[in-house]
């Protein structure tokens, strides 16, 4: 019986195996290899077959088959000739198996309408941005009425989406369960004169919107389908689109080293580990293990260095396994990992020296704080010291040797090494004037004070000159001294008081019997700040509070990465952060963990989730501290190592709702405190396909608002308090002075919107909040008319003052007591121009100074003072020290403040929006205008350093 039952299920088509369609149908369409015929799909039911006018690829990992969606060239036509279509006249039901990949701000899956102006015909099954929705036109009407679903889809997952009319009433349905209804429309279907019968378009006379994903099947009933046999329909198919769990983190994906790639992943339930991967056109592969679990990690072994590799997470079924949503890349050229050890046998000789090298070099190693970076070896022992580190970590080892004959004997031995050249480059040179960067060391070590000969006031001196190139904030100096305990004494007092001047954070001496190591931490320049937000610091000031970048520029560092892991500069994409001498850098759908004094990358995630876009109207999605950065993706926060990458933890957001999905939208940390906001799901903008969201009021202008607000511990995730009142815009949330402030908007039309964005309706009764950081208590709300901020509102907080700065079709700019929210001032002044950022310019505070656009205000009082200097094409925002100010003018530019000097720091341009920070006592301007087509195209990381004073 068993196999007769399979030759017999062999025989029915796989779209009618699980259930048979009901009555009514007067079209419908499965896009399986059997239904294919010469660029058609031919109706299982209907007059009309699909005729397809471009790419016809049927998904060959889909069970059940798939057109592949390119949204681009594609036309899918149901009634291509002059006979009109065959549609129902009154009640009517549409249905559709979807996996809509990137949403877009229409889509049609079913459509049959005009929509031009103000004439509006026919129906609609389809999507806005990120709900599915169904228009329709009855009786007399002259409008479209539009359902939109009370919940946003999940890109990439497998949706079966409905519609009913009965006419009288408007049905939408998503994965079987009611949606939305109206009963705005009434009477037989309005049709326009002529319309495009299609699927997978919104198209009209003056539109055609298509989408990237996939469509399995389509059918259009002359009937209302009651909500039962609608839960039916969904239910047939279920188990073959819909996984029973769902991937709720990532996943993010990570090179081990060149050929080993490691993914990790969330799932809302214990299952087994499988996941299934293809290089390029190759067959796919599997790997995993049946542990059930909720956290799960693979490793791919043997990947090639060049070219992308495909994925999707499984879950095993009975017999089978049901992908839980899109397939996911990554490019393994984006390798940034250190070459392998060289498998050959040591050149060196071992002799009376090498046991205290050996130890130097494990001394080094493990107090070194980071494996990667820079090495300074001064005085190598012929090679040996640099090729005993170099076997220990991953380090760039630069060894001077101020012997000319030590250094070629030191270049012949570490070449028969394997190192010389790759990890190792000697040089030789005087180690008393060394032509290195500021900064760039990570580790300095030095053989020669370990021959006992060096005095001990000539070994202060060398190490006292050797300061300057050792990293802030944690840099490591370890110098060995050796002889008899007295030598060894002197010489270590010697390096400890002549060091002391410096910005050390640690001194201590290690070891004893023949050698005595001092080892030297730097500490964080004195005067130095953080950029650990978009904005600056959570206070959104958009000032790092550096009082020590000012003056003269010269450079410090250029390399890594360049343009091609980085989104497209128009987007208005996250900033760059740096913290404790830590650089974070969010590319497309890539995070590199780098070291801001020397430019060496760390780590590299690449994460498909992690994309963000039209920062002017939501928040980034990262805030740093100086150990760690702080990444929102997804419904959780990933807290990732500064130094080695490793995830540390991984909390969820609180949710308003529970049962039902949320991203964490804001994100920041203050002290031991992360704070966040829950948002409905997709609300966050992607810049895919060019955007600029530089427009006037609409679509693009829509501002992210969250349903609440709260804050974490740091170090567990623990909950400290939650805060619910009206919807929170995400641009506006600023922390300063012990207080969380921020705008929300109270009106009913705001709470009842189900989406994400609000438009005008993010404006309308808006009170302006203070909480206290620590308790979340309110400590006072102000219902405040901004009158503006349809294109843009901004608040930051500076010295006991709130700013709100906002633009319509101008700029305005207002202050407020931050004790009180009692009105301090308010100025309004025109733009420049509507374009290039011009009308959306985030102010800077610094100095008892508010900068917006090309004016300035007395903070105090708001009294105008003098404003930037014109800087061409803009585009962006400006970064502030203490000292000046750094945008995006016709190249990387400098202001300032006290001279009121413009200068050309580099030929080369940032973003279009903030890409230059001044952070760490540098300036660090990571590659950011990738797509740029302006002159001044130098595309390349890059960082400054105040030009010494000698």
């Amino acid at each position: 019986m068993r196999l007769r039952f399979a030759l017999l299920a062999a025989l029915i088509p796989a779209s009618l195996a699980c259930a048979d369609d009901p009555p009514g149908l007067v079209g419908h369409w499965v896009f399986d290899k059997a239904s294919i015929a010469g660029g058609r799909v031919k109706a299982r039911a209907g007059k009309h077959d699909a005729v397809v006018a471009g790419p016809l690829t049927i998904a060959d990992d889909v069970p059940r088959g798939a057109i592949v969606l390119d949204g681009e060239k594609q036309t899918i036509s149901l009634a291509n000739t002059p006979v009109p279509p065959v549609v129902p006249k009154r009640a009517m039901t549409v249905e559709a198996w979807v996996n809509v990949a990137e949403p877009r701000e229409w889509g049609g899956i079913v459509s049959a309408l005009q929509d031009n102006g103000d004439f509006e015909r026919g129906w609609l099954l389809g999507f806005r941005q990120t709900n599915f929705c169904f228009a329709l036109c009855a009786g007399e009407s002259a409008k479209l009425t539009y359902l939109v679903a009370d919940a946003p889809f999940e890109p990439g997952a497998w949706h079966h989406v409905a519609a009913t009319f009965d006419g009288g009433e408007m049905r939408l349905y998503v994965n079987g369960v009611l949606a939305a209804k109206s009963q705005e429309q009434s009477g037989d279907i309005r049709y326009p004169p002529k319309f495009f019968y299609e699927l997978a378009a919104y198209h009209d006379d003056d539109e055609h919107y298509r989408w990237p994903g996939m469509l399995h099947a389509a059918a259009v009933y002359d009937r209302a389908l009651g909500e039962k046999e609608i839960a039916a329909r969904f239910a047939a198919k279920r188990q073959d689109f819909i996984a029973p769990v769902r991937v709720t983190i990532g996943p993010i994906a990570r090179h081990v080293d060149h050929t080993t790639v490691e993914i990790g992943w969330g799932t809302d339930a214990e299952v087994p580990t499988l996941l299934e991967y293809r290089p390029g056109s190759a067959a796919p592969r599997r790997t995993g293990d049946d542990a059930k679990k909720t956290w799960h990690k693979v490793r791919i072994a043997d990947v090639r260095r060049e070219g992308e590799y495909t994925y999707r997470v499984l879950v095993p079924t009975a017999g089978s396994a049901v992908a839980t949503g899109r397939t996911y890349s990554f490019d393994a050229s984006f390798d940034y990992t250190q070459d392998a050890p060289p498998d050959e046998p040591s050149p060196f000789v071992d002799d009376a020296a090498t046991p205290r090298i050996v130890e130097y070099a494990e001394r080094a190693a493990e107090n070194a704080g980071a494996k990667q970076g820079v090495c300074l070896v001064l005085g190598s022992a012929r090679g040996r010291l640099a090729y005993e580190i170099a076997k220990r970590t991953q380090f760039q080892i630069v060894a001077v040797e101020p012997n000319e004959a030590n250094a070629a004997e030191a270049r012949r031995l570490l070449s028969a090494a394997g190192y010389y050249g790759g990890r190792v480059a000697v040089h030789h040179g005087p180690l008393d004037k060394l032509p290195y960067a500021d900064y760039m060391a990570n580790v300095i070590v030095s053989a020669e004070l370990l021959d006992g000969a060096t005095k001990p006031a000539v070994a202060a001196s060398l190490a006292t000159s050797w300061l300057r190139m050792l990293r802030p904030a944690g840099g490591v100096m370890l110098l060995g001294a050796t002889g008899d305990e007295a030598a060894r004494a002197a010489v270590a007092d010697a390096l400890v008081v002549a060091l002391r001047m410096g910005d050390l954070s640690e001194t201590k001496l290690i070891g004893g019997g023949k050698d005595t190591w001092v080892l030297l931490r730097r500490g964080e320049l004195a005067g130095s700040g953080d950029w650990s937000h978009q904005y600056g610091l959570a206070d959104n000031a958009s000032c790092s509070q550096d009082d020590l970048v000012a003056g003269a520029m010269r450079p410090l560092w250029f390399g890594q990465p360049g343009p091609r892991p980085m989104p497209d500069r128009g987007g208005r994409n996250p900033a760059p952060l740096a913290a404790g001498g830590n650089l974070y850098v969010e590319g497309d759908r890539i995070l590199f963990g780098m070291d801001a004094y020397n430019g060496t990358i760390r780590w590299v995630y690449q994460i498909p989730d992690l994309r963000r876009s039209n920062v002017p109207r939501d928040a980034s999605n990262m805030a740093a501290g100086k150990d760690a950065v702080h990444v929102a993706l997804g419904g959780y926060c990933l807290t990732i190592d500064a130094i080695t990458g490793e995830l540390r933890s991984k909390v969820a957001a609180p949710v308003p709702e529970k049962d039902k999905p949320f991203d964490w939208g804001y994100i920041a940390r203050v002290g031991d405190r992360v704070l966040g906001t829950a948002v409905r799901p997709n609300s966050r903008y992607v810049a895919d396909r060019g955007e600029w969201y530089d427009g006037p009021p609409g679509w693009e202008t829509e501002k992210v608002v969250a349903e609440n607000l709260f804050s974490l511990e740091a170090a567990t995730g623990a909950k400290r308090w939650e805060y619910r009142g009206g919807r929170v815009l995400n641009a506006t949330i600023t922390v300063g002075d012990g207080r969380v402030y921020f705008v929300e908007s109270r009106s009913p039309r705001a709470l009842g919107k189900p989406g994400g964005r609000l438009g005008d309706d993010a404006l309308a009764d808006t009170y302006l909040v203070a909480l206290d950081l620590a308790t979340g208590q309110p400590l006072w709300q102000s219902p405040v008319d901004f009158g503006t901020g349809r294109r843009a509102l901004y608040l930051s907080y500076h010295d006991g003052s709130l700013v709100a700065a906002g633009s319509n079709d101008d700029y305005r700019v207002a202050a407020f007591d931050a004790a009180t929210g009692s009105t301090k001032w308010r100025q309004t002044f025109p733009w420049k121009l509507d374009h290039h950022g011009g009308a959306i310019q985030h102010p800077v505070l610094v100095g008892g100074v508010v900068y917006t656009e090309f004016q300035a205000f007395a903070l105090s009082d708001g009294k105008p003072l003098p404003g930037l200097p014109p800087r061409g094409h803009g585009c962006g925002a400006q970064a502030a020290s203490l000292h000046a100010m750094f945008y995006r003018g016709g190249y990387h530019t400098m202001f300032d403040i006290r001279t009121r000097a413009q200068t050309e720091m580099a030929p080369a341009r940032s973003g279009c929006w903030l890409g230059i920070i001044p952070a760490g006592g540098i300036v660090i301007a990571p590659e950011t205008s990738s797509g740029c087509s302006c002159t001044h195209a130098l595309q390349t990381s890059m960082a400054f350093v105040p030009v010494r004073k000698e």
